[in-house]
């Protein structure tokens, strides 16, 4: 029963949060070609966060941008997103946008339409780069270093999840292809789910996983340098990450399931 608890479980959290360990964010081609050879990674996946553009038939104003992703179809389907209609892009012409763009937004955008955005980074008015976390501040930031950017809406998915679109996030997400600018960030998944904390310490050049939970105290400044996010819901049931109480319980509850059973 424990068993049959867990895997379905484990499905549960891949078809919310995607299949992933561990998200490197702002990393560099050749760590790319680095991680691909880690002897403890399974697979990597990329995406590039090109930037923010203003959207421009505005309606709700904590969330004035678009926000566009750039990423192959196989990462998108890997990381669960879901398409209500259309298809996702076949090249760097062509946008799936978040149906929470029309259901919040209230821009009624349509499959087949043609929009103009000029992509850019959003950066403080003195010059500091401001990241998702940041909530929109009108008197404080600005879009800088703008590219002009021409697509067809060919897709409309639903709102990605919030491990992916922070609730803090002034920009609805849209996703093409093959736009190699921007920020590029990694998403790894392990041969050894089981072995995690060996595997993302090593991974991170950390000493021991303590450093890795808190990293703001650690001394190891190459680990202070690095922004990171572990999948902590997969985990949690994919290695059976518990404390030892709660173990202990699951296996109490299928130790008397079972002597009821019998």
């Amino acid at each position: 029963m424990v068993t049959s608890f867990q895997a379905t479980l484990v499905e549960n959290a891949i078809n919310e949060t995607g299949y992933y360990h561990l998200e490197l964010y702002d990393i560099k081609e050749e760590d790319i070609k680095t991680l691909k050879n880690n002897r403890d990674v399974k697979d990597v996946f990329t995406i590039y966060e090109n930037g923010y553009a203003v959207l421009k038939e505005l309606q709700n104003e904590e969330i004035p941008y678009l926000k566009l992703y750039s990423m192959d179809n196989q990462t998108f389907d890997t990381l669960k997103f879901q398409l209500t209609e259309g298809r996702f892009p076949a090249n760097e012409k062509e946008l799936v946008i978040s149906r929470n763009i029309i259901s919040n937004g209230k821009v009624d955008y349509k499959i087949g339409e043609q929009i103009t955005i000029d992509v850019g980074t959003r950066k403080t008015l003195d010059g500091y780069d401001l990241e998702s976390s940041n909530p929109y501040n009108k008197e404080e930031e600005q879009l800088v270093d703008t590219k002009t950017y021409e697509f067809t809406i060919v897709g409309i998915m639903e709102r990605p999840n919030y491990y992916f679109e922070t609730y803090s996030d002034p920009g609805y997400t849209v996703i093409s292809t093959n736009i190699y600018t921007g920020k590029q960030n990694a998403y790894l998944s392990l041969k050894n789910p089981r072995d995690y904390q060996n595997a993302i310490t090593n991974l991170l050049g950390a000493s021991n996983y303590e450093e890795v939970a808190n990293p703001t105290a650690s001394s190891n400044e190459n680990l202070k340098d690095k922004k990171f996010a572990i999948n902590q819901e997969l985990l949690r049931w994919e290695a059976f990450a518990f404390s030892d109480d709660t173990v202990k319980m699951l296996y109490a509850v299928s130790r008397s399931c079972h002597f009821y059973d019998v």
